[in-house]
Order: C-alpha cells, then sequence, then structure tokens
C-alpha cells in the first residue's frame, strides 16, 4: 500500500528526478515508511511506501527486472499472491523477495497484459516497459484504489492523488464544469471517474488499464477494460447449496484480507456486514475492534457492543463530538477534490484512532451494493415487475400529465420517467432530470454556456450498458456498484484510511463475490416489493447459526448516518454555510445568487429540506479555496 506517481516524457527527454520528489511529497501520508525514485531517459517513477507485506528492503519500489528492461510502482495489495508466486516457481521463475510487487513484475515477464487476470486484490500500478518504449497502467476490478493522469508541459503525469501532478505540472487549474455538474446531481456526492474538477486530469475507470506510448511527440494512449461481471448465467441451484456457496466464499475472501506481516483490526458498527466479516475471521482471537456512535445509546453502538462481547474482541469506542465536523476540511484537502458525504467523517476519525495501533483494518464496503441492502431495493424490484407488463407509451403520458413543481410527486414522476425511458437510457433518465433544475435553477448563464451540449446521463447509462441482465435493479445496482456510490464503497476507505497511513481493506470488493452476486436469481437479494427486512437474504440466512436475529434482521441503521446534516446547517455550520453560499460562491460566477440564497433561507425556515445541495456546495467551496486560491 503507498502512493505511486510517474512521468513519461514525450520530447523523450531525460526527466528531472525532482519533479518526482515533489510528486512524492505530496503522499507522505499514503507511505510514511519510506520513499523510491526511478528516473531512466524519458521515463520517472516515484513511490512512497507503506509496509504491510515483505517489510525489508527487499520489497522497496521502484522494483526492477533482472534484466533492469522493466520498472513497476505499485499501490494497494495482491491478496492470492502467495499462490501465484507458488505457481511460478514451479515454472522455474526466481525471486529476490516475498512481495506481491515482484509477483505482479514475474507475471508481466510471462503473460503480459492477461497477468490482469490472476490478480484477486485491490491495486493501481505502472510497468515502464524500456524494449516496447510504453507504459501499461492497470487500476482494480472496483476501483478501489485511485489513478489520476493528464498531459501537461510535453509530459504523461499519473499519481495516486490529483494535488500530486498539480503541484509537479503546469497545469492549469481551471474547473471543469461539466465535473462539477455531476458532483452536484442526484446522490453522487464525489466526481465520478473518468472526470476530475480539473480540466485536463482524468481517471482511469475502474477494471481499466491503459497503454501509454508517445507518437509524434504527442501521449498515444489506449484504454481498454478487462472485467466486468456476468449477469446472465444464474444458476440454478436450491437454496442450501447457494448459502453454503455464499458463506464459504465469504469465509475465504475475508480470511485473504487477513495475510499481512502486521497486525489486522477491523471496524466493527454493529451492522451486517462488519459483524460478518469480524464473525468469520481466523484472527480473532486478541482481536481489536473499532466503533462509533453519536452518543452512547446509539443503536448501531449497543449493537457493535453485543457483536463484540460474542466474540470477545477488544472493541475501541469512540462517541461522537461536534469538534469532529472540523476533519470535514482535512478530508477534502487530502483527497483533493469536492467530496460531500457525512459519513465520511466517522471514518476518518476511526482510522484516526486505529493508527495508534494498527497499519491494517477490515471493512464491510461494498456489500449492500452487490447483495441489494438499500431500502429503495424493494422499489427498484417493483420496477423491474412493472417493466415487464407496462407498455413504454402509458407511463409516458402519464409522466406528461402531472406536472413538475409537485415535491411529494417527484419519486411517482421519477419512476414513470424510467418505465417510459429505452433500457440504454432508464438510469440516465434520473440524471437529465435532476440536471434540467439545476441548469434552469442553479446556474449561471456562463455554466450554462459552457455544459449546453454536455448529457448528464451519459456516463451513467454507459456504465450501465456494460450490465448483460434484464432486470432493471441488476441494472440500477451495477451503477452504483461502479460508479454512483464510489464515494461509499471505494474513496471513503482509500482517502480516510491513506490520510493516516492505514490500509482499509474490504472483503466484499472481491471479484469472485461479485461474480457468485451477479449469478443469484433475485429472490436471494431482495424478498418482497415492500419489506426490506430480507433484503440482503442470502448474506443474513447464511449467518443465522453465528449472529444474533436483531443483528440480522434489525432495522437498518447506515455507517454515519445518524449525522444530521440538515440540523448541521442550520446550526453548528451556519455561519461558515452563510459565508459560503451569499459571499465566497457568488463571487466565481458559477451560480445565480438568488437561488443560492433561495435554497439557503428556505431551508433554514424549515420550508425545504435543500441539505443534500447546501453541503454539496459548501464542500466544493471547501476544495475551491484550498486548491484554486
Amino acid at each position: 500500500m503507498c502512493g505511486i506517481n510517474g512521468i513519461l516524457d514525450l520530447k523523450k527527454q531525460n526527466v528531472d528526478p525532482q519533479l518526482i520528489k515533489i510528486m512524492c511529497s505530496t503522499m507522505i501520508h499514503r507511505g510514511p515508511d519510506g520513499e523510491g525514485i526511478y528516473t531512466k531517459n524519458e521515463v520517472g517513477l516515484g513511490q512512497r511506501r507503506l509496509a504491510i507485506i515483505d517489510l525489508s528492503d527487499k520489497g522497496k519500489q521502484p522494483m526492477l527486472s533482472n534484466d533492469e528492461n522493466l520498472a513497476i510502482v505499485f499501490n494497494g495489495e495482491i491478496y492470492n499472491y502467495e499462490e501465484l508466486m507458488i505457481g511460478l516457481k514451479k515454472k522455474g521463475v526466481k525471486f529476490k523477495s516475498h512481495s506481491d510487487t515482484e509477483v505482479i513484475l514475474k507475471l508481466y515477464e510471462q503473460k503480459g497484459i492477461k497477468l490482469l487476470d490472476d490478480l484477486r486484490g485491490m491495486f493501481a500500478f505502472a510497468i515502464w516497459d524500456a524494449k516496447k518504449k510504453q507504459l501499461f497502467i492497470a487500476r482494480d476490478r472496483f476501483g478501489e484504489k485511485p489513478l489520476l493522469y493528464g498531459t501537461f508541459d510535453n509530459k504523461f503525469y499519473f499519481a495516486s492523488e490529483i494535488n500530486a501532478i498539480l503541484q509537479a505540472s503546469k497545469c492549469k487549474r481551471e474547473i471543469n464544469l461539466e465535473a462539477l455538474h455531476l458532483y452536484l446531481l442526484y446522490n453522487l456526492h464525489h466526481v465520478p471517474e473518468p472526470y476530475s474538477i480539473i480540466k485536463g486530469i482524468n481517471k482511469l475507470m475502474p477494471g481499466s488499464y491503459m497503454l501509454v506510448s508517445v507518437e509524434k511527440n504527442k501521449a498515444k494512449i489506449e484504454i481498454r477494460k478487462y472485467w466486468t461481471p456476468n449477469y446472465s448465467n444464474k444458476s440454478t441451484k436450491n437454496e442450501q447449496d447457494l448459502l453454503s456457496e455464499y458463506r464459504h466464499l465469504a469465509k475465504e475472501c475475508i480470511n485473504l484480507r487477513e495475510v499481512a506481516d502486521v497486525p489486522v483490526s477491523a471496524f466493527l458498527s454493529g451492522g451486517v456486514d462488519s459483524s460478518t466479516i469480524v464473525g468469520l475471521m481466523n484472527s480473532r482471537k486478541g482481536l481489536e475492534t473499532y466503533s462509533m456512535g453519536f452518543d452512547k445509546k446509539d443503536p448501531e453502538l449497543v449493537r457493535a457492543r453485543k457483536v463484540s462481547k460474542l466474540f470477545n474482541t477488544k472493541n475501541h469506542e469512540t462517541i461522537f463530538k461536534k469538534e469532529f465536523l472540523k476533519k470535514n476540511k482535512d478530508i477534502i484537502k487530502k483527497y483533493g477534490e469536492p467530496y460531500s458525504l457525512m459519513p465520511a467523517i466517522y471514518s476518518y476519525v476511526l482510522c484516526e484512532s486505529i493508527k495508534k495501533k494498527f497499519k491494517v483494518a477490515l471493512a464491510g464496503n461494498g456489500a449492500d451494493e452487490m447483495f441489494y441492502g438499500y431500502g429503495g431495493s424493494n422499489g427498484l424490484l417493483l420496477l423491474t415487475k412493472l417493466e415487464k407488463i407496462t407498455p413504454r407509451f402509458l407511463p409516458f403520458i402519464a409522466d406528461k400529465l402531472i406536472p413538475n413543481n409537485i415535491t411529494k410527486l417527484k419519486n411517482i414522476k421519477m419512476s414513470l420517467k424510467i418505465l417510459s425511458s429505452k433500457k440504454s437510457k432508464q438510469k440516465g433518465a434520473i440524471y437529465r432530470y435532476y440536471g434540467l433544475e439545476l441548469r434552469k435553477k442553479l446556474y449561471s448563464d456562463k455554466t450554462n454556456t459552457e455544459i449546453l451540449n454536455f448529457d448528464e446521463g451519459e456516463l451513467v447509462d454507459s456504465v450501465v450498458s456494460d450490465c448483460n441482465s434484464p432486470h432493471l435493479i441488476e441494472r440500477f445496482y451495477h451503477a452504483g456498484l461502479f460508479m454512483e456510490n464510489a464515494h461509499s464503497t471505494t474513496i471513503i476507505a482509500d482517502v480516510t484510511g491513506m490520510a493516516h497511513s492505514i490500509e482499509v481493506r474490504s472483503p466484499f470488493l472481491d471479484h469472485k463475490m461479485a461474480e457468485f452476486a451477479a449469478k443469484l436469481p433475485l429472490k436471494y437479494k431482495v424478498r418482497s416489493f415492500r419489506n426490506p427486512k430480507y433484503n440482503k437474504y442470502i448474506m443474513k440466512k447464511s449467518m443465522e447459526d453465528i449472529l444474533p436475529q436483531d443483528i440480522l434482521y434489525g432495522k437498518k441503521m447506515g455507517f454515519g448516518y445518524n449525522i444530521k446534516v440538515s440540523d448541521i446547517i442550520k446550526n453548528d455550520f451556519k455561519r461558515e454555510i452563510e459565508t459560503a453560499l451569499l459571499k465566497d460562491l457568488p463571487k466565481l460566477g458559477l451560480f445565480k445568487e438568488e437561488y443560492l440564497k433561495k435554497i439557503l433561507q428556505n431551508h433554514i425556515n424549515n420550508k425545504e429540506d435543500n441539505s443534500q445541495l447546501i453541503w454539496a456546495l459548501y464542500n466544493f467551496n471547501v476544495w475551491h479555496k484550498e486548491f484554486m486560491r
């Protein structure tokens, strides 16, 4: 685990090592255990190291092949690296270290790009192939480890964080207004891949790789997707066999993530996901877990205590304090982009506590997206059934008959828009609907002119197009897993963990688990149109012999979601938010000043709940003051 970066000079001039050092210096928090720099001719690679596997100097990076034609920098963990190493040794391959970095390098020598099929883990890495004069850069299947890139001043840059590129390059710090529009839309809370908030800097999509070479003093970039789950081959096994298969796979995914040369801890919220992880860990003896509650009677904290007692863990409890809200600015500063997810504060504070004793913590991220745990799942199941029996023209006509300005009918109107859209544009219909609202009400003429031809639904529709399911609920959850919910599946773990040099590992974000979930018939995820109690059915049912009923079937809480943003805007952050919306943001010329006043006033006077948009705008202002002034 670490921070990586690199430069490819497009004029084939020698890379200045000082530029690599500048990039490394922005990411010391990602890797406090050491720094490595490699430069040769037109390429430079850098790494900040957080030592987890093979703590010796032999695991240092950048790592070179025996003939020095290959150089690699790698961020992440390959959980099956020992199995892969054994297989390579049987073929006569010699190793100098016991690190997963060297396993990737040796696999590349054997298989080239196809090595990605063998990797089971979270990763972003770059391999410079001197013979091919080519950078091979890849990112894990879910995007757990970040990778940003851009071309400036005749150089191709890549890094784990946007600030590394900003500090080393001559990048003009211009806001990408299309990215800002997406950030403020719907329920994103972040700027989704492949966009970044800065023009000219992009993110490599999850499950993708890129090949970068020089052609006529320009970067030739080829980007290809190498994996997506297959939803078409549904299992015909009976329930008992599927329960057994899930349980075996869950334990395997969890146990793989316990492998480390340093002690391992775990988050414990008292929900199904983190409780499952703790219940199936091999290293439960002496296990230390970490929980947070809004107060001592917080139902989620009460559940966490119960699970901790059940498995005899040493549980460290943190009670939420209003002063923790100040951590929000630290999170945005570390991330380098606008980010408006309130539970990130919980995670950030817990990682601060974990850092005192551990470098690794397991967390339950991704389970809700994979097994449909959210309350909205029941409505989506209903829409899935309606889609199959309703002609498209009927909801289209009904949609036209319902006025746009009736707030209470918004969900019905949204459902009608979904059902009246082509399958390829159903998810995007939601974004286009809310996007039109922002264009009409929030944005200045300048902003609207720049995003005039931008289709805010195109990105999510393209993500959905990778899903080969006939079921609406599966297509929508696919978008959630690989784009919409990145704020709470991947970004939160990487940003809040790395801010404190903590490696957060997510057992459910395993591609074998995703492939298993994709082949499940819907009834093993969502049981009914109405009752959310049995959502994530297979997860809950399979753990009935280990976890108590109230843990499995109690009301879903949501990690950190009991921090009421609406109240914070009216009280703790009122002065700061007034400054942001009424003074700072109007000066940028991006928004209509009158509308900013209106949404804030209506919210404070309890006329409307505008908390999501206000909080997103406030955090954009926090970012702007840190990175653009």
